[in-house]
């Protein structure tokens, strides 16, 4: 108001003229706004009137539908299926019925047996939605936007279960509605040129849209209206805003069948608002114009008026009070401007010069005012929480209030008078001298710091002093004037504070696991540590700034998903088991544990993982153990028994040759049964190794002897070449050297079926000291390690999870046992193998076996033999199948020898001691060496 008032007056004039013309514009433009507000709000009603007709005459087609789907699902002819009479009722239907395109029956594999339009015969419909959500749920269904497949126009389906006699499902009648139908309610109504409809599947595909020429029906709508109309309730009207600009009042319409738990079809109806609202800004427009000139108008007269009336006058007022101001009092005004409120002005200019006289009396009762003012100022400096201190330009304390005179601990008695600079603890006293130097002589013109100040007692405190120069008018200085609050608390805490963000920061730092801060609504990364990126393989500026997504960390994106929904939910993760993958493509596997916390008011996570990739492969190392041993005990069992038959069938077959003539057409037939024999004896010697029951026989051995003893058996006749790199001697193994040579042989031949064409095979060997838990399966110590390197085909990385399992090969023809066995006998002795491999790039088999830290100093082994009596003797046979033992017996009699035999343990013992006891001890005994449910040959020969 006050600008207004400082406004020459010919301006307030022509203010005035526009106030009285702004109720006339007022009522125009409130005419304005409430005839376009009933324009909208009438284009609303249409909007939704539009749309409602578009829903009934849409429920009433699928009312009429679901009517006639009952009445023609309880037709005989259906019943029966007689195509050709159903096929013509429903042509007739057709025809009589413009909102069909079609209508089909199918039967319960959806295959269509009859149509009221040809080529739909045999058309299967079982894919399609509304065929599976009748079959399932045995309600009149609805579908989905569809092309029909013979009209070749856009429609959308229903579909009428059939029952069969036993309550079965035993098809479905499928109408196809021809959507144009409604175009018709668009066109009867009086509604404007730019109206539209449009309709939508459950999808948010346009099934048909008034006016279209086929462009957008088809193709689906944008997802947040789509999204807008499932959430919201079934009838809204709103304002949309279309793709090109247009605003449209816009209503939709949710239809649904019952039982289906989301709507079928969407219905939308929308009215331009521009065109709408046109009426009233034309009639806005005609009003305003009639209104200018009238406003014109007023204009001239509040200036004509303005300047005889009242700018004159007050010119003259103008000059008297210059006169009165240059202190002529005896300047009188009010004849000059008489009348109106310009003359009592003039008035009270002559009534002002006879009252300045009484000056000495206002000017006492100011002095009272300001004496209530300072008694108030003084209440405040005394009550005041912080301590007020004033110091002279010589730094000593002039006045201070009582709070002050409590900080430092002393009366005021003795603070006055005394030296600020002696209240400083004696760090900060050069510091607040030169300070003080600066303020005094005008360096800078105020302080604000903290100051550790002591008190008389000796003990310190913190305050925090902002002090200001207090000057005279002349800018001399008079004097400093601090106000100290004590903020010891404050301090005290930002220590704790410090000291908790530093051992936070430390164990951040030093922490064996991987930790993280990431922001929780966008995932940035904000800080990690160290065992982060060495887990990994990012530097902390390759990381920080992205999301894991942009690194494409998360191997299954759902698991991100799960651990934000969890934070969401509760705060807090434990122990949430996921995959992630490392910078040069490593999948590891992690327990995340993860926290919710709030960083400079934003919600970020903290979040721990920890690598437990090997764990898991030590309980699947586990499993696949307990699961080899299990097969192995099988193994061993069917072994045994095997070879207890095929020793009865080797030796009649060796008997049976031996009796006939060489040229008999039968020998030759013995001798391929006899060879076949022995291989499936050989088969039955790997199953015995695989299995439990073959424990290695140890013994200090070298194993560089052993390798190139199978290296040279297993190269012998192939065209691989094998290179042997053992640069220095290897350290004594205790192994079963039978068994560790089959384990070798086994891998040479496997190198060697993988290069057909040749190669070469790398054999290398070293002595290695291993520390506890760096290599899967081993303990800590001394191992000798056998590398197997071949250029061959490579395994498959899908392939490398199962080749020690047993009876799995790649190679036709092959057992499967080789690796298997290869493995199960290093387990035995505490060792483990490992594969590296790829396709087309070579496979690498590597060895570890606990070593004695020791080589082997060369020894003369000196053979024992045992001289036998050949063609006599007398001679124990010991074994509880009946064939073995019947055969031994006729082969060692053949031989000349007196045999006796005996099916366990204890009868061989008690038969060898009789015969000592006799004088005729046997000169040998042959024992089984297990019994089963009876006494075997180890414990018989211990006897």
């Amino acid at each position: 108001m006050s600008k207004f008032a400082n406004l020459p007056i010919r301006m307030q004039l022509l203010a005035l003229a526009v106030l009285l013309t702004l109720p006339v514009l007022g009522i125009i433009l409130y005419s304005a706004v409430k005839a376009r507000s009933e324009d909208y709000r009438r284009a609303e009603v249409e909007s939704q009137k539009l749309a409602d007709s578009l829903a009934d005459r849409q429920v009433n087609l699928i009312t009429q539908a679901q009517q006639l789907g009952g009445l023609l699902a309880d037709l005989p002819e259906i019943k029966t299926r007689n195509r050709r009479k159903i096929q013509s009722l429903l042509s007739v239907i057709h025809k009589r019925s413009r909102q069909y395109q079609s209508i089909l029956i199918a039967d319960k594999a959806g295959r269509v047996w009859a149509s009221s339009i040809p080529l739909m015969e045999n058309i299967s419909l079982a894919g399609r939605r509304y065929f599976q959500n009748a079959r399932g749920t045995r309600r009149f269904s609805s579908g989905e936007f569809a092309v029909h497949m013979v009209l070749n126009k856009p429609t959308i389906s229903m579909a009428y279960p059939l029952s069969a006699a036993d309550g079965g499902f035993d098809g479905v009648i499928v109408l196809s509605f021809d959507l144009d139908v409604l175009r018709s309610i668009l066109q009867h109504s009086q509604l404007p040129n730019d109206t539209n409809y449009l309709l939508v599947d459950h999808k948010g595909i346009i099934l048909s849209r008034a006016g279209d020429s086929g462009q957008l029906v088809g193709r689906p709508i944008m997802t947040t209206v789509l999204q807008q109309m499932q959430q919201g309730p079934d009838r809204v009207t709103y304002e949309f805003v279309r793709y090109d600009g247009d605003k449209r009042i816009t209503t939709y319409r949710n239809l649904r069948l019952a039982g289906e738990p989301t709507p079928y079809m969407y219905v939308r109806a929308s009215i331009s608002s521009q065109e709408a609202l046109s009426q009233g800004k034309r009639d806005l427009f005609y009003n305003l114009a009639i209104l200018s000139p009238f406003v014109c108008c007023a204009f001239l007269l509040a200036l004509l008026i303005g300047k005889r009336s009242i700018s004159d006058r007050v010119a003259k007022l103008q000059r008297a009070s210059q006169q009165i101001a240059g202190g002529d009092l005896t300047t009188r005004v009010a004849h000059l401007v008489e009348g109106g409120e310009l003359g009592e002005l003039g008035r009270a200019f002559d009534e002002m010069a006879v009252k300045l006289a009484l000056d000495v009396s206002e000017r006492s009762r100011a002095e009272e005012l300001l004496y209530k003012k300072e008694e108030r100022l003084r209440v405040i400096f005394e009550a005041s929480l912080a301590g007020i201190v004033m110091v002279d330009p010589n730094g000593v304390i002039e006045f201070a209030n009582g709070r002050m005179a409590a900080m430092f601990g002393c009366s005021m008695e003795e603070l006055i008078g005394s030296a600020y600079a002696d209240y400083l603890q004696q760090s900060q006293q050069q510091t607040g001298k030169v300070r003080m130097h600066q303020l005094v002589s005008g360096q800078i013109g105020h302080i604000q710091s903290e100051r550790l100040y002591l008190r008389k007692d000796g003990s310190d405190f913190w305050g925090y002093l902002s002090a200001r120069r207090l000057e005279s008018p002349n800018g001399q200085l008079q004097a400093v004037i601090g106000i100290i609050a004590d903020i010891t608390d404050r301090k005290q805490a930002q220590e704790k504070l410090r000291q908790s963000e530093e051992k936070f920061s430390a164990a951040f730092k030093i922490s064996p696991d991987s930790i993280s801060m990431n922001t929780f609504d966008d995932k940035v990364f904000l800080e990690v540590n160290e065992s982060f990126t060495s887990m990994l393989g990012y530097s902390e500026q390759e990381v920080l700034g992205k999301t894991a997504e942009s690194l494409g960390i998360w191997v299954d994106p759902a698991d991100s998903a799960r651990l934000a929904t969890l934070l969401g939910d509760s705060g807090s993760v434990k122990n949430l088991e996921a995959r992630i993958r490392c910078k040069d493509g490593t999948v590891i596997t992690v327990l995340i544990s993860s926290r919710l916390v709030e960083i400079d008011g934003r919600a970020c996570t903290l979040n721990i993982s920890r690598d437990i990739t090997e764990r898991e492969k030590d309980r699947s190392e586990r499993l696949k153990m307990q699961k080899l041993e299990s097969l192995g005990l099988l193994a061993g069992g069917i072994a045994h028994d095997f070879n207890n038959i095929l020793t009865g069938i080797m030796g009649n077959i060796s008997l049976a040759r031996m009796v006939i003539d060489p040229a008999h057409e039968a020998h030759t037939s013995l001798a391929k049964s006899e060879k076949a024999s022995l291989r499936a004896a050989d088969l039955a010697k790997q199953l015995l190794v695989f299995a439990k029951g073959g424990q290695p026989i140890k013994k200090p051995v070298s194993l560089r002897a052993v390798v190139e003893e199978a290296a040279s058996l297993a190269l012998s006749g192939t065209t691989v070449k094998g290179v042997l790199d053992i640069p220095v001697p290897l350290h004594t193994v205790e192994v079963d050297e039978g068994q560790m040579n089959q384990s070798f042989h086994n891998i040479i031949v496997n190198a060697v079926h993988a290069m057909p064409a040749g190669g070469i095979l790398t054999i290398r060997g070293e002595n290695v000291r291993l520390e506890a838990g760096s290599l899967r399966g081993l303990g800590g110590g001394d191992h000798v390690m056998i590398a197997f390197t071949d250029e061959g085909c490579g395994i498959s990385e899908k392939d490398q999870k199962k080749i020690f399992d047993p009876y799995f090969t790649t190679k036709p023809g092959g057992t499967g046992l080789g690796l298997a066995s290869t493995h199960a006998i290093l387990s035995k002795h505490g060792g483990q193998i490992f594969v590296e491999s790829a396709l087309a790039r070579g496979t690498t088999f590597t060895i570890y076996l606990p070593s004695t830290g020791q080589i082997q100093a060369a020894q003369n082994q000196e053979k024992v033999v045992v001289q036998v009596s050949r063609n006599e003797g007398h001679v124990l046979v010991m074994d509880d199948e009946e064939m073995v033992r019947d055969l031994a017996c006729l082969m060692l009699r053949r031989k000349g020898y007196t045999v006796e035999a005996c099916i366990n343990g204890e009868e061989a013992d008690s038969l060898y001691q009789s015969a000592k006891t006799n004088g005729t001890p046997f000169s040998m005994v042959i024992m089984d060496l297990t019994i089963p449910g009876g006494m075997g040959g180890v414990e018989a020969a211990r006897r």
